[in-house]
């Protein structure tokens, strides 16, 4: 993990996880950024925008999307069903703090109509807050077409927001037979990217990470574990838990290593 003492990287200070489709993988990248933000030095206030079906998840702010049903009801109309993180921006410090949104599936028109109503990323910029969208993207030819259109979408409603794409292998690489559909779906996602920063995130071996996280153990408490204790938490014998370990370190290695290249700022030298 990286060493806050030595990191001078500067992070977005508003940072989205979004995608068209459920599965997709956001909710496990945005808790793994806030971990990659927390080891750089940052305060880190986690929104997460789900049902409230959704077992929750480690964060600070919970949205229940229901609520958008009753949004005429509301100041803002729809803005006012998020107002709990537009609010949270008043209390961001650049440099120094960090609003991360884990956009749950079937958001995505919501969202847009949300950007557009606020300005927001003319809001931020003004405020001289930095932000990037991440969008995610599985290599189903549905997720990379709704993908194509987030990002499309996305530079009109906010121009002033950094774009990045996330190209999560757990359903598969993104190598595709010429002439397939998949391969043209995966060519107008490509020509859609072109101003986005584009990473992969691979995935983790043998379920190695979903059996921990139903046993209800975050990431640093996996990696840092020592086996007796990571057996007796995931009821696997040490063998099987050395493996799972070996397994999750090795992805957040890997991901903490893309988020920081993707994520960087320009000139970035952490103030």
């Amino acid at each position: 993990m990286t060493d806050p003492k030595k990191c001078t990287i500067k992070l977005p200070s508003f940072l989205e996880i979004t995608g068209h489709g459920t599965s997709l993988g956001k909710s496990l990248i945005a808790t793994t950024a806030a971990l990659v933000y927390r080891q750089a030095g940052y305060d880190v206030t986690m929104v997460r925008i789900e049902s409230k079906l959704i077992k929750h998840r480690e964060g600070d702010i919970f949205i229940a999307t229901e609520n958008f049903a009753q949004a005429a009801g509301l100041v803002g109309g729809l803005a006012g069903v998020v107002d709990p993180m537009l609010e949270a921006f008043e209390t961001i410090k650049p440099g120094k703090s960090v609003v991360i949104a884990d956009w749950g599936g079937g958001q995505a028109d919501h969202r847009a109509q949300i950007f557009v109503a606020t300005r927001i990323g003319e809001r931020l910029k003004a405020m001289g807050i930095s932000a990037t969208s991440v969008i995610v993207t599985t290599n189903a030819a549905s997720d990379m077409a709704q993908a194509a259109e987030l990002l499309h979408t996305s530079a009109m409603v906010a121009p002033d927001i950094h774009r990045a794409l996330a190209l999560n292998r757990r359903r598969g690489p993104f190598n595709f037979v010429n002439g397939s559909e998949q391969s043209r779906v995966h060519s107008r996602l490509r020509d859609e990217a072109k101003s986005a920063r584009t990473f992969e995130v691979r995935a983790v071996g043998g379920e190695s990470w979903k059996v921990c996280d139903e046993a209800g153990m975050s990431m640093p408490e996996v990696i840092e574990s020592d086996i007796e204790t990571l057996s007796a938490r995931i009821a696997q014998n040490r063998f099987i838990a050395g493996a799972c370990q070996t397994e999750v370190a090795a992805w957040y290695s890997a991901t903490e290593a893309e988020l920081l290249r993707v994520l960087a700022l320009p000139n970035a030298a952490k103030s």
